[in-house]
């Protein structure tokens, strides 16, 4: 995956970029996506894990396999 810093450093961009446009930004580094496609893993993940903000849980997720 990404080295301890940059990891950091990714965290506190998508924090920044969720304040400036009321959605959350999420970033998700997989080796393995469970026999799922790309798109169903990660609709799943943003899903089943509390991301979005508001009544239409706004966000996006970008998906690293």
């Amino acid at each position: 995956m990404f080295p301890a810093g940059k990891t950091a450093e990714l965290n506190a961009k998508a924090r920044a970029l969720t304040l400036r446009h009321l959605q959350d930004v999420v970033v998700v580094t997989i080796n393995d996506a469970q026999g799922k496609s790309a798109m169903a893993y990660a609709d799943d993940f943003y899903d089943y894990n509390g991301f979005g903000i508001g009544p239409d849980y706004n966000g996006l997720l970008l998906l690293i396999d």
